[in-house]
């Protein structure tokens, strides 16, 4: 049972504005507040943190796709994310990784797929699906080659998953073939 009177939603509202002023002509002062209690507190502040994400899980799901288009559904965000993964693959397979994100941003900002035209699609795949398959994604035309302007292109996942590891030619070969049988 809460100690005191309680409030009315008038007096709710009056009380919440107050402190958003506060909070707006404070807000340097109140962050370095919470930046000491952080660095004095971890433990309470991950327990708490527990806690409420596993009070509001609907809550945390929609934070984290917030977050997701906030990061990855632009194309700025989307060219960083691009970049981030390429120089973790360069790193692990001992290839050279020389593109960058302006390289990738100005591809995207194009709009298309390079080898295929169709119209680049920056949401996250529905619950079902791994990847999105119109989401922008490197191709490393020589797949032993590194990351390097001359060796990539920017394409939808669709084609980069679909050509895997063979060359274009063996890649145009199968879908030519899969067209001509069932498209005729």
């Amino acid at each position: 049972m809460p100690i005191g009177r309680r409030l009315t939603e008038a007096q709710k509202k009056k009380r919440n504005e107050k402190y958003r002023k506060w909070y707006a002509a404070n807000q340097e002062k109140q962050r370095e507040r919470s930046r000491k209690w952080y660095a004095a507190n971890p433990e309470k502040s991950i327990e708490s943190h527990r806690k409420w994400y596993a009070a509001n899980p609907e809550k945390s799901r929609e934070r984290n796709r917030a977050h997701y288009y906030k990061s990855h559904g632009t194309p700025k965000g989307r060219a960083g994310l691009l970049l981030s993964g390429a120089r973790k693959r360069s790193n692990k397979i001992k290839v050279s990784c020389t593109i960058t994100r302006e390289w990738i941003l100005e591809r995207l900002l194009r709009g298309y797929c390079e080898m295929t035209g169709l119209p680049f699609d920056f949401q996250p795949a529905p619950f079902f699906q791994f990847h999105n398959p119109r989401s922008p994604s490197l191709d490393r035309t020589d797949s032993h080659g590194g990351y390097t302007p001359d060796n990539v292109k920017v394409v939808v996942t669709a084609f980069n998953i679909g050509r895997g590891q063979w060359s274009y030619e063996e890649y145009e070969a199968v879908a030519r073939a899969y067209l001509e049988k069932n498209c005729a």
